[in-house]
């Protein structure tokens, strides 16, 4: 998706659901970088370290959360 030209207001932008998924700045649409191989291989030994040890240092793992 290209960077959108025309502005729009973050109330529009929250009650819009956008797919591909988008970033939103200074009243514009800006496409959402998606992580390369390197950077997903990263996170998933990232991952495997914390849910290895989750029990013992008591938290909840998770790769990616978005809200």
């Amino acid at each position: 998706m290209a960077t959108a030209s025309s502005l729009i207001s973050i109330d529009e932008y929250l009650q819009t659901d956008y797919k591909p998924d988008v970033h939103f700045a200074n009243g514009q649409l800006e496409e959402r970088s998606v992580g390369k191989y390197d950077h997903g291989k990263i996170k998933g030994w990232i991952f495997q370290i914390f849910n290895l040890h989750a029990k013992a240092w008591d938290s909840d793992v998770t790769v990616e959360q978005r809200i």
